[in-house]
């Protein structure tokens, strides 16, 4: 089961920190042996010193107060769908309740690996059906679309951000943005949904 409330992230701004923070081709073992290749998600090599820049450009931007605001926008959407759901789940079967305490909980404590982490399998199928159900209720819908907004508002901040930091990252972040348009996005069920 996939936590369809992630957050997520522009396939620039997953590529650009995918590239700053994992090698991305061969690395000598010293035993005289070479680890695989992995090839490039783009058309163009960085040089450790690229990935480096785009790194520290990130981490500064996450500092810059129109990312934190987005993010805040980001995380009070999340909350408004989540206390909707809440709301009609336990209104159609009040045997969710201690369900979403036990959500409600593993978010505001941030619990390493989230929600799923505190629920057994079964409740997180209830959960998951819970989220499933009430994705075609109007309400849901339009706070959904709201989470979208801040969500994309959240990658033009940290994309800005990071232009800020350094400028000279534009044309990689342009390259990414390129070759993320050309390939197939994986939605919530998996494979490209075009």
């Amino acid at each position: 089961m996939q936590n369809r409330f992630l957050v997520k992230i522009s396939p620039c701004l997953f590529l650009a920190l995918a590239m700053a923070y994992s090698p991305l081709h061969a690395q000598n073992l010293g035993s005289g042996t070479t680890t695989a290749t992995i090839p490039s998600a783009t058309p163009f090599d960085p040089t450790p010193e690229q990935k480096e820049k785009l790194k520290a450009a990130y981490q500064k931007a996450l500092q810059d107060p129109s990312v934190l605001a987005a993010q805040g926008a980001l995380k009070a959407a999340g909350a408004n769908i989540r206390g909707i759901v809440k709301k009609k789940a336990i209104a159609a079967d009040p045997a969710m309740q201690p369900i979403f305490d036990k959500a409600d909980k593993a978010v505001a404590d941030q619990t390493p690996g989230g929600v799923l982490a505190v629920l057994s399998q079964d409740e997180a199928m209830k959960l998951h059906d819970a989220f499933e159900k009430l994705g075609t209720d109007p309400e849901v819908k339009e706070a959904s679309a709201k989470a979208d907004e801040a969500r994309k508002s959240v990658n033009t901040a940290v994309r800005a951000a990071i232009l800020k930091a350094d400028p000279s990252l534009s044309p990689m972040l342009d390259a990414i943005d390129a070759n993320a348009k050309k390939a197939p996005q994986a939605g919530p069920g998996g494979p490209a949904m075009h």
